[in-house]
């Protein structure tokens, strides 16, 4: 899945279940012991930049949050307002993947403007008069909870 999505950067936590990340990525990503944080050089996976653990600890050849958080402190804003340009609404900003019937990954690319249209009804079809946000990063099993973890990140505020 990481070849097919051209991925910059790779962002995930320690585990779940029986499943260590860290050590998949480790794997995955020999090169990820050795190279810089934010210079990341893979020979199988070409794209791939960056490699962000969703949390406080330190992991070497990662960011972590409190890192990442740093570093936006540390841009300007005409970094920002140029990052910003480069970004509209019907971009990709997360795949999905689901192995469905066939056995073989299929990935879903979900834009901002479709996760907010499907949040955005969500809170309709419920009524709900009060937004919920959530800047943390954390497991999204839904796209609703995928919205509210993204919302402080949209390029575009949700459709009204």
């Amino acid at each position: 899945m990481l070849k097919q999505s051209d991925m910059k950067l790779l962002a995930s936590s320690t585990d779940f279940r029986d499943v260590d990340y860290i050590q998949v990525v480790r794997e995955l990503v020999p090169e990820s012991l050795t190279c810089p944080r934010g210079y990341l050089t893979s020979r199988g996976f070409p794209h791939l930049k960056s490699l962000l653990y969703l949390g406080p600890e330190k992991y070497r050849g990662m960011y972590n949050i409190p890192e990442l958080l740093l570093l936006g402190e540390h841009a300007s804003d005409e970094d920002y307002a140029r990052a910003r340009e480069g970004i509209g609404c019907h971009d990709v900003i997360n795949m999905q993947y689901t192995s469905g019937t066939t056995g073989f990954p299929k990935g879903v690319m979900l834009t901002s403007y479709n996760i907010s249209t499907t949040a955005g009804s969500s809170a309709s079809a419920r009524s709900s008069r009060t937004p919920i946000a959530c800047a943390c990063p954390c497991r999204c099993f839904t796209a609703s909870d995928l919205f509210w973890a993204c919302w402080p990140f949209l390029p575009t505020a949700p459709p009204r």
